[in-house]
């Protein structure tokens, strides 16, 4: 069962503080989708994970990186990056064989050269795109921290445990190194950098990060983007 405004999750790392009153709870109607290969395919039904580093290129509904060996297509969410910068982009696609559906997760980092050749855009190693999208498992090793809190509940339409359906929206929270920056439901908040490799100025989107039941199951759609201010 979900928690209640009221209610403190330890399992989800939830706080309840700021529960509001159900009737004017509303789940914000995005959802980041990150579709692996021209194909448009999902990765329903199995585990992805790709690392490709080669020359970035821009398209209308996403992003292609081209490498000596290998290349990477993105369809569903665009990036805001120069054609021809020598990026790191890996993709990460996580199935639930429990039921609760998939994940996807992208992130695209500079890099200073590429094949003994310097980067025709910009030195360094810097964020460039960061995107969950679906239940959206988040990566350990990465250099920040993603905390969820419950903003207020949607109760379940059914009282049959078989069917309930209730859902939490949540807010986010991004912490690391020298910053902290909170997201409420379908708002982007700006965020500074000061200091090392990703040092600089950044948007972080909470688009939809939303725990729900899916009858006795328990699963979270986990939806946000970092991108670049600068």
């Amino acid at each position: 069962m979900i928690f209640r405004c009221g209610e403190v999750g330890v399992v989800f790392l939830l706080a309840t503080l700021g529960c509001s009153d159900s009737e004017t709870c509303v789940e914000p109607p995005g959802r980041v989708r990150l579709l692996l290969d021209e194909t448009g395919a999902d990765c329903s039904q199995r585990t992805v994970y790709e690392d490709v580093s080669g020359t970035f290129a821009g398209a209308s509904d996403g992003f292609r990186v081209d490498g000596s060996v290998s290349s990477l297509t993105i369809s569903g969410q665009t990036a805001a990056i120069p054609d021809g910068t020598f990026v790191r982009a890996r993709f990460w696609c996580f199935y639930d064989s429990s039921g609760s559906g998939f994940g996807e997760f992208v992130l695209i980092e500079n890099l200073s050269a590429y094949n003994f050749e310097a980067n025709p855009i910009e030195d360094g190693s810097r964020l460039w795109l960061v995107a969950a999208g679906g239940w959206g498992h988040v990566p350990s090793g990465l250099p920040f921290v993603v905390k969820e809190e419950t903003v207020c509940s949607i109760p379940s339409s059914s009282e049959d445990p078989s069917e309930r359906d209730g859902k939490e929206v949540q807010r986010l929270t991004l912490s690391g190194e020298g910053f902290n920056v909170t997201a409420e439901p379908g708002e982007t908040a700006p965020f500074t950098i000061a200091t090392g490799d990703h040092a600089g100025s950044y948007h972080l989107h909470n688009v939809n990060v939303t725990m729900f039941e899916l009858g006795y199951q328990i699963g979270s759609s986990r939806n946000f983007t970092i991108t670049r201010a600068d």
